[in-house]
């Protein structure tokens, strides 16, 4: 079974943290380490849900989301974490985000939304 979900951090525990927690939802998870390994991996899968860090080195999770909606058809559904951003959060969605994190947060509230995705989506 192919990856539905793709989690894209520089943080190498966090992507860990949240790729097991996710699994607990019985989702399949794939991680990127960078916007750049993230937008690939997107390009080329067929994830229904990115859950991307905002700040990372070269391309942030929002230049990814652009990227991925400018050249896909079938986009992926985007949500972003970040702690750290010069965009507000109207910003970020009207960039093609369907949820925007901020950083400090409580894990629940992203797995809750998670959850709530593929259960709409159902």
């Amino acid at each position: 079974m192919s990856a539905q979900i793709l989690v894209v951090e520089d943080e190498g525990e966090f992507n860990h943290l949240v790729k097991e927690e996710i699994e607990h939802l019985d989702l399949t998870v794939d991680v990127a380490h960078s916007g750049e390994e993230g937008l690939e991996k997107i390009l080329k899968g067929n994830y229904r849900l990115v859950v991307s860090d905002i700040k990372m080195e070269g391309m942030t999770g929002v230049e990814m989301a652009e990227k991925a909606l400018d050249q896909m058809q079938d986009p992926p559904t985007f949500f972003i974490m970040s702690g750290f951003t010069e965009l507000s959060t109207e910003q970020i969605i009207s960039k093609g985000t369907a949820k925007f994190f901020e950083k400090p947060m409580e894990l629940d509230d992203l797995f809750e939304a998670i959850d709530f995705f593929f259960s709409a989506a159902s």
